[in-house]
């Protein structure tokens, strides 16, 4: 796959980009009507830049991730450049069973001044 097939992102390793009502085998991925989804192998990464950021604020970054497997999984997300050594984390996903398939996450990161 292009390692920019996705714009504004980029990709590395197997990415599967995934459009609502798609079937894998028997099963229909749960991805919302008119939406798109990507599916990360191992060790998979997408990484993006975000622009036009104020050092001294605070900054959410929310996701909607669904799991296909009841395998334990972990998410690594991480801010780049920082003067913290702690803006990354490993989140531990798990499968909630919402009625639409899908979890909300969020990950919060201050740019401290310099």
């Amino acid at each position: 796959m292009d390692p920019h097939a996705i714009p504004h992102w980029e990709l590395s390793g197997y990415v599967e980009y995934i459009k609502s009502g798609q079937m894998q085998d028997d099963m229909l991925l749960p991805v919302p009507k008119g939406d798109f989804a990507v599916r990360l192998g191992e060790d998979a990464f997408l990484k993006t830049n975000i622009m036009n950021v104020t050092k001294g604020t605070f900054y959410s970054l929310s996701f909607v991730f669904a799991r296909t497997c009841a395998q334990e999984e972990r998410l690594n997300v991480s801010v780049s450049p920082s003067t913290d050594p702690k803006d990354w984390g490993m989140l531990p996903l798990q499968t909630m069973y919402s009625s639409d398939g899908w979890n909300t996450y969020a990950w919060v990161s201050w740019l401290r001044p310099m």
